[in-house]
């Protein structure tokens, strides 16, 4: 009876990080994006000006995800992430009053600062204590609740802004994010669980590999050419994911020519399909090689990519098209991303290598934000832009593949002694 109440009681803990996940980043990286066209239109911002501060908020939560990490691996995380949950709050109801630039830019450093401190980071680490023989359906269905809230929120927030005002819909989304966080970090988050049985659903803990439970140190992963294999390949992907999602709604509007009313229903097919992404490239990762999942991913978020660059503003088929091929090839990618990471690094030094991993994966898609606005008002057309992150999905796809192939070799070699 004690070993069934012990494997019921994670479900709880990853219910609870999927609640803080879906309105942590379901908000700040997959909803406010919604609304650029409608700031740009209200304070005449060039694209360049809007995205600065999306550019901060990944520089910023870069910067702080290595500190993190530490703090992660010392002291509970599940006091940490309140703290996080909090300034996210606080940071949300500030955006609400923002009348310039530089205050929008002071709100999203505070939510880079705050995202580092409850955002992946912080939740692989807890769901990492908590599982390994479900890892994958349990890191999918985490992930899966940013797209859930990527999915919801969206149509909240477009509909408030009809109705209340862009400002008043803020305050709207920010109590909604502080009922569905706060309680859920201090009723259903613990930090590990008080079995290692839990993470197999095993009755012995043995029955895992050690390897797994311990992992290799930070000192030991940096030695290896994976470690750096895998810093390319998830760096180019992020800088692709962030770069997209931060700009589509822009070239949507301003380059396609869709109606804006549009935006939020296209903003919640593209998240809502991300949904089968995470959770179906998490279940299939269970059962397949991770490398192997994660090309097919990138091979996915490669298509949309074709598809976005090529759209016309009276094709709403290949319009929906793109939301739900572009959705699930970014969800599977990111998904696939996490579940590699853990495969290698989970163990007692788990939060400082995913914190440097995320530090340089935050920083390409602050840059890739960038790059991406530079290359629009430079060209004023986001045709190039596109054409790069494609090149970058395909350099992504070469290193994962290296590193299958480097592990199978090691795998052949088997152990020295």
């Amino acid at each position: 009876m004690n070993n069934f109440f012990q494997q019921y009681r994670r479900w709880f803990v990853l219910g609870g990080l999927m609640l803080i996940y879906a309105a942590s980043s379901g908000i700040i990286v997959h909803t406010l994006p919604l609304l650029y066209p409608s700031l740009i239109d209200e304070f005449g911002w060039s694209i360049t000006q809007m995205t600065l501060p999306a550019t901060l908020f990944s520089i910023f939560g870069a910067i702080s995800s290595p500190p993190a990490g530490v703090l992660f691996d010392r002291f509970s995380v599940r006091r940490i992430m309140l703290i996080g949950v909090t300034g996210i709050v606080v940071s949300l109801m500030c955006f609400s009053f923002a009348s310039s630039l530089w205050h929008l830019v002071a709100v999203y450093v505070a939510f880079g600062l705050a995202m580092s401190l409850c955002g992946l980071t912080a939740s692989m680490v807890i769901l990492t204590k908590w599982f390994y023989g479900k890892r994958g359906i349990a890191t999918g269905l985490l992930l899966m609740s940013s797209s859930l809230g990527g999915a919801i929120f969206p149509l909240i927030l477009g509909s408030g802004i009809e109705t209340l005002g862009w400002r008043n819909a803020l305050i709207l989304v920010s109590v909604i994010a502080a009922c569905m966080t706060l309680p859920a970090i201090l009723f259903l988050l613990l930090d590990r669980p008080e079995s290692e049985w839990v993470l197999t659903g095993t009755e012995s803990a043995s029955q895992a590999p050690r390897q797994a439970l311990q992992g290799p140190t930070l000192r030991a992963a940096i030695k290896t050419p994976t470690f750096y294999l895998v810093l390319i390949a998830t760096g180019a992907i992020w800088f692709t994911v962030i770069a997209l999602t931060q700009h589509q709604s822009l070239h949507l509007v301003k380059d396609v020519g869709i109606d804006p009313a549009l935006l939020p229903l296209v903003f919640s097919t593209f998240f809502g399909c991300s949904v089968i992404g995470k959770f179906g490239f998490g279940w299939l990762s269970d059962y397949l090689n991770k490398e192997l999942s994660m090309i097919a991913s990138i091979l996915l978020l490669t298509f949309g990519l074709l598809i976005i660059r090529g759209l016309d503003a009276h094709d709403t088929t290949m319009l929906f098209a793109y939301a739900a091929i572009g959705g699930i090839g970014f969800s599977g990618a990111f998904t696939t991303i996490q579940l590699l990471i853990a495969e290698h690094y989970a163990g007692n030094s788990y939060g400082k290598i995913l914190a440097i991993i995320v530090m340089v994966d935050s920083l390409a898609g602050g840059v890739g934000t960038r790059v991406m606005a530079s290359m629009r008002d430079t060209t004023d057309s986001y045709t190039t832009g596109w054409e790069l992150l494609i090149t970058l999905c395909i350099l992504a796809i070469i290193a994962t593949f290296i590193i299958r192939q480097l592990n199978y070799s090691k795998t052949a070699a088997g152990p020295l002694n």
